[in-house]
């Protein structure tokens, strides 16, 4: 990374007039701040790196509670059947990505869950915590009650879409050998496809969260 006096020599050789080097300089002042998740030093924050600058996402669940929407007791139970030593890090990485729902720019999250796993380790605090959070403008939640078979998809994926269309989409998928990742463009749409297919069969917006609210009562 250039200093700022290199910065300036670059501008100058450019052509660019001093009176418009701000837009440039407040760029090399943002790409000097380092990366929230590296303070974390966690392995393979791949989806997450991505999804912090992504618009939107759509996640398919079904194993447990898609991570944007969980209680901090419920990540605790869930991450410490998978790394019990990293507990307190992750639930502290996990928190601040949660931001992303309540902080400018706001990620527009649609979140499809499958009915069975509310029936996991799922107590009434993150029932509460789904219903808040299916209340926010940029968050949908609906509740999926076929076998996953039945809609094509057999395991829990997600895609991150950009506001740059130069960006293209990028699809995470837990498998047997850890996260997978594609931007393939036909793949994408395949999943996307899938993805829509799912949401169009799922129980909509209004009566999934009438369904958790039955939950809680």
């Amino acid at each position: 990374m250039p200093t700022y006096h290199e910065l300036v020599i670059l501008l100058d050789a450019y052509g660019v007039l001093s009176c418009d080097y701000t837009p440039y300089a407040e760029l090399w002042e943002l790409a000097k701040q380092r990366p929230w998740w590296q303070e974390f030093d966690l392995d393979d924050v791949r989806c997450v790196r991505l999804e912090d600058y992504a618009s939107r996402k759509i996640e398919y669940q079904l194993g447990q509670i898609p991570a944007l929407l969980h209680t901090e007791a419920y990540a605790r139970t869930t991450i410490a059947q998978q790394c019990p030593s990293l507990v307190a890090k992750r639930v502290a990485f996990l928190t601040r990505q949660q931001e992303r729902l309540t902080t400018q720019p706001l990620l527009e999250f649609h979140a499809l869950i499958h009915e069975s796993v509310l029936g996991h380790g799922v107590d009434r605090a993150q029932l509460a915590k789904l219903v808040e959070c299916a209340q926010l403008p940029n968050v949908t939640i609906q509740i999926v009650s076929e076998r996953p078979v039945s809609v094509g998809l057999t395991s829990s994926v997600c895609v991150l879409s950009f506001d740059d269309h130069d960006e293209p989409d990028c699809v995470f998928t837990e498998s047997v050998i850890g996260l997978q990742e594609s931007h393939v463009p036909g793949q994408t749409r395949k999943i996307k496809h899938l993805l829509g297919n799912v949401a169009r069969r799922a129980t909509n917006p209004e009566q999934s969260l009438a369904m958790i609210r039955a939950m809680l009562t």
